[in-house]
């Protein structure tokens, strides 16, 4: 609409040009002919008139799909903070017994960090279990049978339901045998715990907002990326943690089809080796954080200082052990 305005307009004004310099109308000589004059008025009055007319049309148009796209585009804005309003909820939502601590709860963010735990926990039995038993699974199918461990659970009454969900491995008898025996014999670590009550409605919620804001035509690349970081800000680096391991699981499908990992960056804050020797480069080419923040000699040519002695009541001492010959000291050797 907008390129249709531009070029209508600039078509009728050379039209409108082209007619009144005409040479039926136009001539240097300041004398008016009042019958030729009046031809020209009633010329433009219904010609040009009828042109402009239509240009007007045209822009108040375009006011309107304007308006009608801005209240589209505020309206899918106020959704998707009503999302990450969810993401917050059901972050509050989460409570679950510190590893080896019954008598601990950790709740929010920090329930993560449980999390994060279990699956490294995983990962770890998993290992030893592919060594054990020469089962030939490589980094990745460690890594999405740990997922689904985690992520389900694993009992001996829901371990037919996991059989179906590794169908695609041979040795899942073997798997299965293995973990629940870990389990059964280390009970305090929890590690075929579910989680997927409170993680379904989280990854879900992440997606469907990432989703609105991608599928909405309304928004330029730059907006999509500005309102998508707004979101990448409140994830925090456990919770970046089980979003890895979660888009490399066959959960991720729809993340990778879409390239979302990539294109938003939603991994770029992942700290370095903080993945139990998973190398997200690997999986998703893009610039990561620790690639741009390093320890480095560069300085930005700031003033190089002595350090400063601090003016503080506090002091910091060692506590040395000494011997005081005293009284009770020869005392101890009388008794002797």
């Amino acid at each position: 609409m907008k390129s249709a305005i531009i070029v209508s307009g600039i078509l009728f004004a050379v039209v409108f040009c082209c007619i009144v310099f005409d040479d039926t109308y136009f001539s240097f000589s300041f004398d008016i002919d009042s019958k030729l004059a009046s031809e020209f008025g009633d010329f433009v009055g219904g010609f040009i008139g009828t042109l402009f007319t239509f240009l007007s049309i045209l822009i108040v148009s375009y006011s309107i799909l304007q308006q009608t796209c801005e209240n589209r585009k505020n309206n899918v804005k106020t959704t998707f903070f009503q999302m990450i309003d969810y993401h917050y909820k059901n972050l509050d939502q989460i409570e679950i017994p510190k590893p080896e601590k019954k008598d601990k709860i950790e709740k929010g963010k920090r329930g993560f960090v449980s999390y994060k735990i279990q699956i490294n926990r995983l990962l770890q039995a998993l290992y030893e279990i592919n060594k054990k038993n020469d089962l030939n699974l490589n980094a990745h199918d460690i890594a999405c049978i740990s997922y689904l461990v985690f992520y389900y659970g694993l009992s001996d009454s829901w371990s037919d339901f996991f059989e179906e969900k590794i169908q695609c491995y041979d040795c899942r008898e073997t798997i299965i045998k293995e973990l629940l025996e870990l389990s059964k014999n280390n009970p305090e670590k929890r590690l075929c715990q579910a989680n997927h009550t409170i993680l379904s409605a989280y990854f879900r919620n992440m997606y469907n907002a990432i989703n609105l804001v991608d599928s909405e035509n309304e928004f330029t690349d730059k907006e999509k990326e500005e309102l998508i970081k707004t979101y990448r800000a409140q994830l925090s680096n456990p919770e970046l943690y089980i979003l890895f391991f979660n888009v490399i699981s066959p959960f991720g499908k729809k993340w990778r089809e879409k390239n979302f990992i990539c294109k938003y960056k939603l991994l770029k804050n992942i700290p370095y080796n903080y993945l139990d020797g998973y190398n997200p480069k690997l999986y998703f080419d893009m610039t990561y954080e620790f690639d741009e923040i390093n320890c480095s000699t560069d300085n930005d040519n700031f003033p190089n200082e002595p350090p400063h002695k601090l003016k503080s009541s506090n002091t910091f001492q060692t506590k040395k052990r000494k011997h005081k010959f005293g009284f009770s000291f020869f005392l101890g050797l009388f008794y002797k």
